[in-house]
Parts: C-alpha cells; sequence; structure tokens
C-alpha cells in the first residue's frame, strides 16, 4: 500500500510546479529536533527570502510544535494544503533517510533533497551503503574533510556532492543563554548533571547498568552524597520498541538522584549538552557532539564483540574513544570521582 502511493505521489510530484524558494523539512517518529530543527529556525531567522515548512503527520504534532515555539508555518503532510506544499516544494530537507518525509518516499528530478545527516559516524559499518542515503540525494554535509571522505567511500556517493559545514545543531552549544530548558529538567541544573545515552543497536534494547556488582541503592547514595543528578536517555528507537512491548512503564529505576531524559521529556539533547558535566555512552555520536565543548565521556562498552560483529566499526574503538571504559559499579564511580 505504501509503494503504491508513494509511486503515485511520485507521478504527480513530477508534474507539479515547483516554487524555486519553497523549502519543506520533516523528520521521521514526530520529533522536532537535531540537524533539520536548527537549520530550520536559522533559514526561518535570517533568510526572509525563502519559504520553510514543516511537515508533520497528525494536527497532534502540529499543536505541539506550535505550544512549544510558535511557529506558524507548520503543515500536516496529509491533509490538502500539506500534500500540495510538499509537491509545491523544490527543496527538502532530510536528517535521517526520505522516510523522513515518508515511508519508501521517492523524489523526481525537479525536486532537490539536501541531507543533513545526524551525526559522525564512526560505528555501524554493516548499515552501508544506505540507499535513501545515496540514490536520491542532491547534496550532502559534512563535519570534516575526514568525514567527508568516510561518507563518500561508505555511501558510495560522490565527494563533489558533499560539503563540509559542520552540523547545524552544534551551533547551539556556543549559544547556552538562548537554551530554555524545560522547567522538569531546569530544577535540576545547580547539581552536577551525568547523562547516560547509549547508541541504537537493532534488536537489542540497552542495558543502563550492565554490571555484575551492580547496587543502585548504594549508586545512589553516592550520587546523592556528590550532588549528581544522573539523567538516562535511551535511544527514540529503544523507546519505541519498548513502548509497543510494555507500555510507557520503560523507567523501572525509583531513585532520587536517577532521573529518565526520554523524548517526551527533551526532544533536542544537544540543547541539554551544554549543562553536563560528564556524558557516558558507548558507541553513540553524541560523544562527537560532547568533544566540541570539552565534556569528558566514560564509555561502557559491555557489548563490544557483538555490536562489532552486529554493525561494525568504521575505526578502531580504543583509537577514537577516549575516555576510561567500565565494566563495573565500582569502576564506573572511581570513573566519576
Amino acid at each position: 500500500f505504501y509503494r503504491l502511493l508513494s509511486l503515485i505521489i511520485f507521478i504527480v510530484d513530477i508534474f507539479f510546479k515547483k516554487k524555486k524558494n519553497l523549502i519543506v523539512f520533516s523528520q521521521k517518529n514526530r520529533l522536532f529536533s537535531d540537524n533539520s530543527k536548527a537549520l530550520f529556525i536559522y533559514i526561518l531567522k535570517h533568510h526572509k527570502e525563502f519559504e520553510v515548512v514543516w511537515l508533520v503527520d497528525t494536527k497532534k504534532d502540529k499543536q505541539k510544535i506550535y505550544k512549544s515555539y510558535k511557529y506558524k508555518n507548520i503543515k500536516v503532510l496529509w491533509s490538502i494544503n500539506g500534500l500540495k506544499t510538499y509537491l509545491n516544494a523544490r527543496i527538502v530537507i532530510i536528517s535521517n533517510s526520505l522516510h523522513d518525509v515518508f515511508p519508501f518516499c521517492k523524489t523526481p528530478n525537479n525536486k532537490e533533497v539536501i541531507q543533513l545527516w545526524h551525526g559522525i559516524n564512526w560505528s555501524k559499518k554493516f548499515e552501508y551503503p544506505n540507499n535513501n542515503f545515496t540514490k536520491d540525494v542532491t547534496i550532502a554535509c559534512a563535519s570534516s574533510l575526514e568525514n567527508k571522505k568516510k561518507m563518500s567511500k561508505m555511501n558510495r556517493f560522490p565527494l563533489s556532492k558533499i560539503y563540509v559545514t559542520g552540523l547545524p545543531r552544534n551551533d547551539i552549544l556556543f549559544n547556552k543563554k538562548k537554551i530554555v530548558v524545560p522547567w522538569k529538567i531546569n530544577k535540576y541544573l545547580n547539581n552536577k548533571i551525568i547523562l547516560y545515552a547509549p547508541t541504537h543497536k537493532e534488536s537489542i534494547v540497552s542495558d543502563f547498568f550492565p554490571f555484575k556488582d551492580k547496587n543502585l541503592s548504594n549508586f545512589n547514595v553516592f550520587l546523592k552524597k556528590k550532588k549528581i543528578i544522573l539523567f538516562l536517555r535511551p535511544h527514540i528507537n529503544d523507546s519505541n520498541k519498548i513502548n509497543n512491548e510494555k507500555g510507557n512503564n520503560f523507567f523501572p529505576y525509583k531513585f532520587s538522584n536517577i532521573k529518565k531524559l526520554s523524548f517526551n521529556e527533551m526532544q533536542d539533547i544537544n540543547e541539554f549538552l551544554p549543562f553536563i558535566n560528564i556524558l557516558v555512552t558507548d558507541y553513540s555520536t553524541i560523544y562527537a557532539d560532547a568533544l566540541l565543548i570539552n565534556i569528558p565521556t566514560i564509555f561502557i562498552p559491555y557489548d563490544l564483540k557483538d555490536y562489532i560483529k552486529k554493525r561494525g566499526l568504521i575505526y578502531k574503538y580504543d583509537e577514537v574513544a577516549i575516555g576510561d571504559k567500565v565494566y563495573n559499579q565500582s569502576q564506573f564511580i572511581n570513573s566519576i570521582n
């Protein structure tokens, strides 16, 4: 059904007249975040010669963005006005794949697709080549010459189509005063902050505390004594997976200094990075963002062999993962200290 509908939209798109200055943005998982959000806001504020529109799936999504940001140029794709806007647009901005706009969506030659991507890839070797990333993309953005070369090689994408721009989402790291932190999180900012954000691992859901000597009651006492709040940030795909299987009860911890920071609490994690003291992760690209503002990272690579076997690494782990590697709770506490 989706493929048939996509084909119909593709054919109509070929003959639809394009507005040269119309740019549409969208993002899968009903999110308003990451590089797409950053570029959307930037163009909206600094380039009035362009008409920018963010496409969402439902009226509820539209209302949610308006409530938080007061942007009126949000349209529901599955409406006559929204679909017409998509067909009129000459430029489409994505940060994941064309699935940001619509499952199995393809674009005709009279439409340009700009791929911002959503991180600096140093893992996930076996995900490439990504056909959504190569066949229908006009140009892509990279963070450095090294990143550009790897992106081209891994995706079989011409170097001439990749521009070294940096990631739009990282500008906010250097404009901390402009960030409005949600009040539910803001009240903890007088403490030291640790963010624990593992990556997505396909069929496996990350274990936040994979320690044989795990004793979270004692760990919470340590955090409390040090005036530390530890925020646990599951990957969006893990959140969706667990929510589908178990409802919304994916956070079993009931400790004073261990808090959840899901996408319901805060969608755009880069707006939180300037406030943290330590990052904890495994193989997530968030580590590269944290490096820009010198946030120290602790790594918990408890399933490294399985991850390499299943998803692969582009670089040797110990050469790029700069920080303590911990494998039990005692080491974790020592590293935090």
